[in-house]
């Protein structure tokens, strides 16, 4: 799973602190493995950001 990012888009403040609680659970069990998640508020944030830079979706898999 090295380098690999999960696209979040959409989700309200309950869902990310239950992800936090979840996330910091792990750890404290002993599983401190790395997450990267790139959170976008709606589909149209996500859409603009790709039509700006047709890049972006190269360098998320690097």
């Amino acid at each position: 799973m090295k380098g690999e990012i999960k696209i979040q888009v959409g989700g309200s403040l309950s869902d990310d602190l239950a992800a936090f609680v979840q996330a910091w659970k792990r750890v404290e069990a002993g599983d401190g493995r790395e997450e990267r998640i790139l959170s976008f508020e709606s589909w149209e944030g996500r859409a603009s950001s790709t039509v700006r830079e047709p890049e972006s979706e190269r360098r998320l898999t690097r």
